[in-house]
């Protein structure tokens, strides 16, 4: 009798309550397009175990709606954003209510966030949309602003003798280019109609072409001193090979330095190597167009363990380091 007594407890009082948390879940979160109509806006629904963490859900959510094969790389949006300019950029990107840079390696822009829900377990639900004219209009004006530097680098190529300006100016055009196919991406899919711009008077495949070709009439000679094993030097030579540049004993530009491994005795049993790297970027005349150093420490279970760990890091500060200083010299010969 005590159980059935309990059961009609259970049913009378707490069934009710589990009903009515079904039916306080908002109808958005199962129907994003109930709530924003698919024909005027782009909506996903995102969650997470706060608020932040629904909104990142809800943007990864909204990028694969694009699914572009282009990818753009956070190193290549702090070019993009150098070459343009800090005043120029803010300008460009003032009128832009959320412009974010998601795991697929897009950047949407003009992305808000409407409806939010929090469960009784505490889920987090976000409703995230773009508004697909108003986006539009957006996306114009940035590939407007982008061909307008396209065509300011290409013109600067033209203009020049000098191969290293040449290049310069091809690489940088090739980078708005490519943010442009991005954009051209996207727009399509926002608003279709709005989707023709294929006649921006150039052609991005013939840029990138041009650009490669340019960076073929660059060499370099790689000269680093206590180099015993040739493993600093290789490390350069690989990183200049990936940017398309030659290495001959009649260079343009040279890359010289030096490397040291030092053994550190820590009265422990693991043992520990100390390694300096110094390099600079000359002209034939030898002026030093940029330098950077780097140092660290590594240890493991022997002294070659350790070293060959020291290599490995010099390797990773040769792409890092030096490949940012490297990569922003030449955008600065032909900023506007």
């Amino acid at each position: 009798m005590k159980i059935k007594l309990l059961a009609i407890f259970f049913i009378i009082y707490f069934v009710p309550l589990f009903v009515n948390a079904q039916e306080d879940r908002p109808s958005w979160i199962d129907n994003p397009n109930g709530k924003y109509s698919d024909a005027a806006y782009l909506v996903a629904v995102g969650e997470g175990d706060n608020r932040k963490s629904a909104e990142n859900n809800a943007t990864s959510n909204l990028a694969l709606i694009f699914k572009s094969d282009i990818k753009v790389d956070n190193s290549q949006i702090d070019r993009y954003n150098e070459l343009m300019g800090d005043q120029e950029a803010f300008q460009h990107e003032s009128n832009v209510t959320k412009k974010v840079n998601v795991s697929s390696s897009q950047t949407l822009y003009n992305v808000k966030f409407g409806e939010s829900y929090t469960s009784n377990t505490g889920r987090v639900f976000v409703l995230a949309y773009i508004d697909k004219m108003e986006t539009a209009d957006i996306y114009n004006e940035k590939i407007s602003n982008n061909t307008e530097k396209i065509k300011f680098f290409i013109s600067t190529a033209s203009n020049s003798s000098d191969k290293i300006i040449n290049y310069s100016a091809l690489n940088a055009a090739s980078l708005f280019s490519l943010d442009n196919e991005m954009l051209k991406d996207q727009l399509k899919i926002i608003s279709p109609e709005f989707g023709n711009t294929e006649n921006l008077g150039y052609d991005h495949n013939d840029i990138v072409k041009q650009s490669i070709d340019a960076a073929k009439e660059i060499s370099f000679s790689v000269n680093i001193q206590n180099d015993s094993d040739g493993k600093t030097t290789a490390f350069i030579k690989d990183f200049l090979n990936s940017k398309g540049f030659i290495i001959n004993t009649n260079p343009l530009l040279k890359i010289e330095g030096n490397v040291t491994y030092e053994k550190l005795d820590l009265a422990r049993s693991e043992k520990f190597v100390t390694w300096n790297l110094y390099l600079n970027m000359n002209d034939l005349e030898d002026n030093t167009l940029l330098s950077t150093t780097a140092k660290g420490r590594e240890g493991s279970i022997s002294y070659d363990a350790a070293l060959s760990r020291c290599v490995n890091e010099i390797g990773k500060k040769i792409k890092s380091d030096f490949g940012k200083k490297f990569v922003a010299y030449f955008d600065s010969l032909v900023k506007k």
